[in-house]
């Protein structure tokens, strides 16, 4: 497995960041702009002027901002073309350690068999948004991730020791990487949960994501529905 990994590290994992990037770094530009196009219409010096124009504006920017998200739904890591979703996971993690010095700590149990690629997807996504976010905002020094099985879900489950984050800053719709990380849980089916601090300590946050595994198999099921018939 070892041997598997640092294959991908070489070849893919770089262009694949990069991709991620790119995409959601897009995809938060464009929502800032619709944010401010929505403030000039409320607050415009002459609104007979510019509302009709502010108005088409952010109906384009809304047009834009849903083709990113669905570009970036669709996107594969490069890293799941190689390696299982746990030994994906264990990847990410491994590079955030290197990258950051953080002490990082894990539990990853194996994936079940038969996850649909766009679940998958799914959870190395928002693990990944999860550890951007504690390396840009948290001031942490460690993080602990478990990742198991449990009561027919998907359960993944990452703890850092750092400043924390407000309830009001979590459900702000500023918070942009936190809201993409919602939307693309809600639509695997499953939830999403930010807690800070976490019960019994006084600092740090602790993030879970649940996704129901029956809504994994549908995904491989229907996929497979979509595929054209072999001849």
């Amino acid at each position: 497995m070892l041997g598997r990994i640092g294959h991908v590290q070489h070849q893919g994992a770089e262009t694949s960041s990069r991709q991620l990037v790119y995409i959601d770094e897009l995809g938060q530009i464009l929502t800032a702009a619709k944010m401010d196009l929505s403030w000039l219409r409320n607050h415009p010096p002459n609104p007979d002027a510019f509302g009709d124009r502010i108005g088409e504006a952010i109906v384009m920017v809304d047009s834009a901002i849903e083709s990113v998200q669905a570009i970036s739904t669709r996107l594969r890591p490069k890293a799941l073309d190689t390696l299982s979703l746990s030994e994906a996971l264990r990847w990410q993690l491994e590079d955030f350690r290197h990258r950051s010095s953080m002490e990082c700590r894990a539990t990853i149990d194996p994936a079940p068999d038969g996850i649909g690629e766009d679940v998958a997807t799914t959870m190395f996504r928002v693990f990944q948004e999860i550890l951007t976010n504690v390396g840009r905002h948290s001031g942490a020094r460690f993080v602990d991730v478990r990742f198991a099985l449990e009561d027919g879900s998907m359960f993944l489950d990452v703890r850092d020791d750092g400043r924390g984050i407000t309830p009001s800053a979590a459900d702000s719709p500023e918070s942009l990487g936190i809201l993409g990380m919602r939307e693309r849980v809600r639509h695997a089916g499953g939830s999403f949960e930010i807690v800070s601090p976490p019960e019994g300590t006084v600092s740090g946050t602790r993030v879970t994501v649940r996704i129901p595994l029956r809504q994994s198999m549908a995904s491989r099921v229907m996929a497979r529905r979509t595929r054209p018939a072999e001849r």
